[in-house]
């Protein structure tokens, strides 16, 4: 049955906010679907603003375990990749106030903006 379901909802209308809240309802596959069409985009994000590769990918694995621990708070008003990359943001902005205390990262308003809206 579980595989019906996921070729359901891996079909391109399903949309990433419908999938987040079956993903609260427990469908462990919507979140499968959400994390296999965003893995790359917020993959990349955290390379392209952080240096070391392996700090990226404790920061992506970060981000996932934020998303998993909040879904239960997330609310279909908000586009599921605005709210995932909010959440990167954030991540980022923590660990780089940690890493730097002196230094405070100013994100460029454009590209956050620009990053959210390019598919």
């Amino acid at each position: 049955a579980m595989e019906q379901v996921d070729k359901t909802l891996s079909s391109k209308e399903t949309s990433d906010e419908n999938l987040m809240l079956l993903y609260q309802q427990g469908e462990q596959a919507a979140f499968e679907i959400l994390y296999r069409r965003y893995k790359d985009v917020l993959y990349r994000y955290f390379l392209k603003h952080c240096s070391d590769r392996s700090q990226s990918e404790e920061l992506y694995q970060e981000v996932w375990i934020k998303l998993i621990n909040s879904a239960a708070r997330y609310k279909p008003k908000a586009k599921f990749k605005t709210y995932l990359f909010t959440i990167a943001h954030n991540t980022l902005v923590d660990f780089y106030r940690k890493a730097k205390p002196s230094q405070i990262i100013e994100f460029e308003e454009a590209e956050m903006t620009e990053e959210f809206t390019n598919n």
